[in-house]
């Protein structure tokens, strides 16, 4: 799937820390709109901090994503018509 995204895709990853998928290196390869939201970018219980950088996204969004949602919905209504 991730291979035939197009530069008129959007990847939305909502709710990941990066630990367990890649999220930020599948970011970075993308040739698509990326966003993400995840709730903070605190330490772990292992007082690590998550695996993600915020320059790989297009949109990096912090919060829960049920605050978060409008402004995702704005992100995508705006490409939407970009791309019409």
């Amino acid at each position: 799937v991730i291979d035939s995204l197009k530069p008129t895709d959007v990847f939305v990853c909502i709710g990941t820390s990066g630990s367990v998928i890649p999220v930020n290196a599948i970011a970075k390869t993308l040739p698509c709109t990326t966003i993400i939201n995840v709730l903070d970018l605190e330490r772990d219980s292992d007082g690590q901090f998550p695996p993600l950088v915020t320059t790989d996204w297009t949109h990096f969004l912090l919060g829960k994503a049920t605050q978060r949602i409008d402004d995702i919905d704005l992100i995508l209504q705006d490409l939407m018509q970009w791309h019409l």
